[in-house]
């Protein structure tokens, strides 16, 4: 098995969202460079709870999340595709009744491929 490059989060992020930028080029407003990413995500809680979120959008420094569970930890465990991401919860908001939106920022990235942590 080759060995593989320590990966930052930066880097991750941008693999994991080179097909969306492909398709969706558009005037970005903020200067963290989000893309819109709607895709299912695994989540674990602090108190290691597990459940699914949606993505809303994401860049090299955080990710926006929905969900219809209301969270009250603050650091979540995110999987997307191989990559797992430590993120923080900055800021949460009851979008509706039952659904609440969530923003992170991201604290550190693994590749379920690699077992090396990098801060970025």
């Amino acid at each position: 098995m080759p060995t593989q490059q320590p990966l930052t989060i930066h880097q991750a992020v941008d693999l994991i969202t080179q097909p969306y930028r492909e398709k969706i080029r558009k005037l970005e407003r903020r200067e963290s460079g989000r893309v819109e990413f709607f895709e299912a995500v695994s989540v674990v809680a602090e108190y290691g709870s597990s459940f699914q979120m949606i993505t809303r959008d994401i860049s090299a420094t955080g990710i926006r999340l929905l969900s219809t569970r209301q969270i009250l930890c603050q650091v979540i465990g995110v999987t997307i595709q191989s990559y797992h991401f430590s993120v923080r919860i900055i800021w949460s908001y009851p979008v509706t009744d039952d659904m609440f939106e969530y923003g992170g920022k991201f604290l550190d990235v693994t590749c379920q491929d690699d077992a090396s942590i990098n801060r970025g």
